[in-house]
């Protein structure tokens, strides 16, 4: 596990971080425009979502990649950062 984590922290955390924070705007105003959301979606629930996203598509995938555990691995990360900081608490 710590390979996977510092693989993605390395290189696609920031990147990770940066785009959850931006990425809960953009769908809370899509869901509400569509009437599907009475609240908003935080940067939190864009992460736990995205992990959702590759869990679907490694469901349909023909054989497992790498790449997409550690993608998994990295948006959740970014979900607990998003929930408790960079402190973990």
């Amino acid at each position: 596990m710590d390979n996977i984590q510092n693989y993605t922290y390395e290189h696609k955390g920031y990147i990770l971080q940066q785009t959850s924070y931006n990425w809960h705007y953009m769908w809370t105003a899509y869901l509400k425009g569509k009437g599907l959301l009475i609240s908003h979606i935080t940067a939190e629930d864009v992460g736990w979502m995205m992990v959702c996203v590759k869990a679907a598509r490694a469901s349909t995938a023909e054989e497992p990649k790498r790449d997409t555990f550690v993608d998994a691995a990295g948006y959740a990360a970014c979900a607990a950062e998003c929930a408790f900081g960079s402190t973990g608490r």
